[in-house]
């Protein structure tokens, strides 16, 4: 029987932040958002002289609300979970030969995510994101298993295809 690898994970605000900002910015959304501060601010600098007073104010002011628009959004949201407490427990974790098992800190029964359910595994902004789908993830601080990062890899890359996997 392989050994069975425990450890407790808790998200930070500044990791799920990261997370978000990584997430919306890779999406269709984070994209176009960037796209139309290019066209515009390219617009701007083209047409600058021609443009009235108005106009020169308001396109780079468009622009700039378009790219930082989603930041701010997002710090609110993140923000607001943890105020309703929903990162407020650490989530304590098992992989085992068949599944990762998480739990709750202080909360019966857990979840099973078979490894073939494993979406996707990367690691970003010193964290280790376990995939549970396209756009949702555990988020674990490396922080948090500093001394089993090396057998938590390797428990990883034994039961995920390759193709799944984004740890360099």
């Amino acid at each position: 029987m392989d050994e069975i690898i425990e450890f407790e994970a808790k998200t930070t605000e500044k990791d799920l932040y990261a997370y978000n900002i990584f997430s919306t910015y890779t999406s269709f959304q984070g994209i176009f958002s960037i796209i139309v501060f290019i066209f515009l601010i390219v617009l701007w600098v083209m047409k600058f002289s021609v443009l009235p007073l108005s106009y020169k104010i308001l396109y780079p002011l468009v622009g700039i609300i378009f790219l930082a628009y989603l930041p701010i959004e997002l710090r609110h949201k993140v923000k607001n979970r943890f105020k309703r407490g929903e990162f407020s427990r650490a989530l304590q974790f098992k992989l085992t030969e068949n599944a990762i098992n998480v739990s709750v800190e202080g909360v019966e029964g857990s979840v099973e995510l078979l490894w073939e359910q494993v979406y996707k595994v990367s690691a970003f902004h010193n964290c280790l994101l376990i995939y549970t789908n396209r756009r949702n993830a555990y988020i674990i601080p490396k922080s948090d298993i500093a001394d089993k990062y090396d057998q938590v890899i390797a428990c990883i890359r034994k039961h995920v295809k390759d193709f799944k996997i984004n740890i360099k």
